[in-house]
């Protein structure tokens, strides 16, 4: 048996980026703000956020700003489409269906 290992990743873009797509889909300004892992910890735990989730969002956000998923850690794999059979959606085609799936 083959075995292959298959990295997935999309566009690479910001929170900014990220924000700024939203704003134009809801129609209203969303911003973005720089926040340490700590204060987002602090964030969650005042809204009441279960432990686990919080303890892997803060896990994964003290690896991203150590390095783990910059482009030097990214494989970028050629037959992802052939793979998945459609092309990766964009961020604004995100958006709206998160969007939409939430009103």
């Amino acid at each position: 048996m083959r075995v292959r290992t298959y990295e997935f990743t999309g566009k690479l873009t910001t929170y900014g980026a990220f924000a700024e797509v939203f704003s134009q889909v809801l129609g209203r300004p969303i911003a973005s703000v720089g926040i340490t892992p700590e204060q987002a910890e602090q964030g969650m735990k005042a809204r009441g956020t279960p432990d686990w989730l919080m303890a892997h969002l803060v896990s994964s956000a003290k690896l991203g700003a150590a390095g783990a998923f910059s482009t030097e850690n990214i494989k970028l794999i050629e037959d992802l489409v052939a793979l998945r059979s459609r092309p990766n959606n964009s961020s604004r085609i995100s958006s709206q269906r998160l969007a939409e799936r939430d009103r």
